[in-house]
């Protein structure tokens, strides 16, 4: 484990490397409290530091804004998700056995994130001799079903402000994976029109609304290519959809994905996030003065954290 230069602020960054695995990870602490922090385990092709330093840091706003006594930290495995589950599994253990001096002391705990789940994490763990309590692993889809519900709050507390009314709103949500799929879930459940949803493999539009129960059978039975398959709707591409004309955007994928190439292009009146850091900071800046209201992502996402 390789100390890496510190920049934005964090406590630590640092590099975990096994060369002859071909395992190449990072730890990034933002804050600690007692000399504890957390915050998930991504496991991506492309995740880097400065991402991770970005996510570490909503984490410590995640913690503060709920008044938990937690830092917040985060980490990544550079590395396709989608491997053979025992080959992935070795690069989890390697990296918990490179990175057992913070487990250990729970200088950094783990939780499961994007390329991950619980149940891989808790196989991690328990490589090194940690105990993993129950409650800790078992929360199913829990997790994601907070965030959602979190993510409606924020939209519903802002429709308030501005006299809409969500049961009249229609909403897009960029991203169809377990936090996009839940979010679309609980607005259609809740009378918001759900109009579009993106994957990786595209994005698809309806202005009178989608099929929100058939989309994530459909999602769970053939995964990203639901886009591709589903009939009763348009295909557009992944970037249109995040300018449609609908009164709430919902970003439910990776970061910075609202950015000075397309923010002038934004036409929903509240975006209420379930992605971290969703919006560039020059992009917020420009929301802002478009009359757009962004909420904060780590008040919109920070459901996860109750619902675990």
């Amino acid at each position: 484990m390789e100390d890496y230069e510190v920049g934005l602020g964090s406590q630590l960054v640092c590099n975990v490397i096994d060369k002859k695995l071909g395992l190449l990870g990072h730890i990034v602490i933002d804050s600690t409290i007692n000399g504890h922090s957390c915050g998930g385990l991504r496991m991506s092709p492309d995740v880097s530091i400065s991402e991770l330093q970005g996510l570490a840091r909503v984490m410590t706003l995640k913690f503060s804004f709920l008044g938990i006594n937690e830092g917040g930290a985060k980490a990544g495995i550079i590395a396709n998700p989608c491997m053979p589950r025992e080959a992935k599994l070795a690069l989890l253990r390697t990296f918990a056995e490179i990175a057992s001096p913070l487990l250990k002391s729970h200088a950094y705990i783990p939780a499961s994130d994007m390329g991950t789940n619980n149940e891989e994490i808790k196989t991690m763990l328990e490589s090194i001799g940690l105990r993993v309590p129950q409650n800790n692993v078992e929360t199913g889809e829990n997790g994601e079903f907070y965030v959602a519900l979190s993510v409606f709050a924020g939209a519903q507390a802002a429709a308030r402000y501005v006299g809409s009314d969500m049961a009249q709103s229609t909403v897009a949500i960029e991203g169809f994976g377990k936090v996009g799929s839940s979010v679309a879930k609980v607005f259609s459940q809740r009378g918001t029109k759900v109009v579009a949803i993106s994957t990786v493999k595209g994005a698809i539009y309806n202005p009178d609304g989608l099929d929100v129960p058939k989309l994530i059978q459909m999602k769970n039975e053939i995964g990203e290519d639901v886009v591709n398959v589903y009939e009763d709707a348009k295909k557009i591409g992944k970037s249109e959809l995040l300018t449609l004309d609908v009164e709430i955007l919902s970003p439910c994928a990776r970061h910075h994905s609202i950015n000075l190439r397309n923010v002038e292009k934004i036409r929903a009146l509240i975006i209420s996030a379930g992605a971290n850091i969703p919006v560039t900071r020059e992009a917020a800046e420009v929301l802002w003065r478009n009359g757009k209201l962004y909420l904060p992502d780590f008040v919109t996402s920070c459901g996860g954290i109750l619902g675990s």
